[in-house]
């Protein structure tokens, strides 16, 4: 057999004796390149060589004389057999990286959505209210809706359209608010601002059917508006002379967002008002100084004791800090509660922490001053802001002072704020301090009267405002005595 041999000089072929031998060709791949390779073979040997496949080289056999001539072909094939093998390879490796993208991208998004509900989850907290048509309706609000008493329901259809109460007995300590988390913004139709503080303002809003008092607070002071809303969602502060809370939720209009804090809206208004627009010019009766009185003294009870509900849920005490006429409203029945707890503090009842705004109005004086006791006034004195009972006393102070300014209604038509008549009429901090601290007066009670009823009433509120914070009784004290003073024939 004859066959073209690679490595035979000088004439490149090479011969063997048996005519049963082949010729071979080989093809083989390398890290440096290709090499070709081709000669003679023995017939017992091509069993073993020829034919053979391999992911870097191949061999084939031929049985005629130079038949390993026509290589070339052999290495066509060769090629194009590696070309499919990596192309299959890059095909699998293609379905790989594609897949992986797709579930990296995945994962991104369910990240990216449970960080986002877990940034404005507590944002998002509101009642079920019905469905209504979006809008902001700017245009002021009409005055004769304030006058259609169908717009208003009693509060139990409040209760049973906003809030689910659940509870076994009849006792309210033992009640517990389930609300609904749902977006309200959009719902909302707003109306004429009906209030104005000094982190917030206050807007009438139509959501379904009924109206509420909207409390708007800026972005600047989110602050001052998560203290509000985190005292409103403490557990088992519900009580009919606090004001109802029904949800919070943010509000963006073009570049402005305001984050919002959504209350039962009482068309009477505040005490202040009330007291202050007295239009048919008639004194504050009795029986409405002991309704406003006790519904006051029940509703600061409440808030300074401690509720213990079922499954272990406490109410801690706490203290309102900010008590005043002015946030103080008038409900249908002439009851009186409680409102705006901007400054309010409470006591953890496990580490006996102090956590609020009431702290800041210690060391910066916040607030109205005409209100505050002497231990806020004057930085001097030795108060202690680590007891919540200190700032329970400083309540019963200015509940004093909100007292004497209803009582001093029911002797004389003009009315006027505590002090007011002993100071001058553009008086600073230290008039007040030298008059409340120092001198240690009080406002004056009436003396155009001799009813002796009324004289006891202004007797008691000595026991409230005396100037050792220590020496003033609770507000569950003065609920006995204001309902042993009241009149028989005067039910509340």
């Amino acid at each position: 057999m004859k066959c073209n041999c690679k490595y035979c000089l000088p004439r490149f072929f090479c011969e063997t004796l048996n005519k049963n031998d082949f010729c071979y060709y080989r093809h083989s791949i390398k890290s440096n390149g290709t090499n070709d390779d081709f000669g003679c073979v023995q017939a017992d040997v091509a069993r073993f060589l020829c034919n053979t496949t391999d992911a870097n080289y191949r061999t084939e056999c031929c049985s005629s004389f130079f038949c390993n001539i026509n290589y070339p072909l052999l290495n066509e094939s060769i090629t194009s057999s590696t070309s499919v093998q990596d192309h299959h390879q890059i095909g699998v490796w293609g379905t790989i990286i594609v897949i992986g993208t797709i579930i990296a991208l995945i994962l991104l998004a369910i990240i990216m959505y449970c960080a986002y509900k877990r940034k404005f989850r507590n944002l998002w907290s509101s009642p079920s209210f019905k469905s209504h048509t979006i809008a902001d309706d700017e245009n002021s609000f009409d005055i004769h809706i304030k006058n259609q008493t169908t717009s208003f329901v009693s509060p139990t259809e409040h209760h049973s359209d906003t809030i689910s109460w659940n509870s076994e007995t009849s006792d309210n300590h033992n009640q517990t608010v389930v609300l609904e988390t749902r977006r309200i913004n959009k719902e909302i139709i707003f109306h004429e601002q009906i209030g104005q503080g000094r982190h917030a303002r206050v807007r009438l809003g139509l959501i379904g059917q009924q109206y509420r008092a909207i409390k708007m607070y800026e972005t600047r002071f989110q602050n001052e508006f998560e203290r509000e809303r985190a005292i409103f969602q403490t557990d088992l502060i519900q009580h009919p002379n606090i004001l109802n809370f029904f949800g919070a939720d943010f509000f963006a209009k073009g570049t402005e967002t305001y984050h919002m804090l959504i209350f039962e809206w009482h068309p009477s208004g505040t005490l202040h008002d009330i007291l202050q627009e007295n239009k048919t010019k008639q004194f504050v009766t009795i029986e409405q100084l002991f309704q406003y009185s006790i519904s006051l003294c029940d509703g600061l009870a409440h808030l300074h004791s401690i509720k213990y509900g079922t499954n272990d849920v406490c109410k801690p005490q706490m203290a309102h800090c900010d008590i005043k006429s002015s946030n103080i409203l008038v409900k249908q029945n002439g009851d009186c509660c409680l409102s705006d707890f901007s400054l309010a503090v409470r006591c953890n009842p496990h580490t006996k922490d102090i956590q609020g705004g009431g702290i800041e109005r210690l060391y910066h004086r916040v607030g109205t001053k005409l209100y505050m006791p002497p231990e806020f006034l004057d930085k001097n004195s030795h108060f202690n802001f680590d007891r919540i009972s200190a700032y329970q006393q400083g309540d019963m102070y200015s509940l004093a002072l909100v007292l004497w300014e209803i009582g001093n209604c029911c002797c004389s038509i003009t009315h006027i704020r505590p002090y007011e008549n002993q100071l001058p009429i553009n008086f600073t901090i230290d008039n007040l301090i030298q008059l409340v601290c120092i001198e240690q007066k009080r406002p004056l009670s009436c003396i155009n009267t001799s009813d002796s009823i009324l004289i006891s009433f202004f007797n008691l509120l000595d026991l409230y405002w005396c100037q050792d914070p220590c020496a003033r009784q609770s507000s569950a004290n003065l609920q006995d005595q204001l309902r042993q003073l009241r009149p028989i024939n005067i039910s509340v």
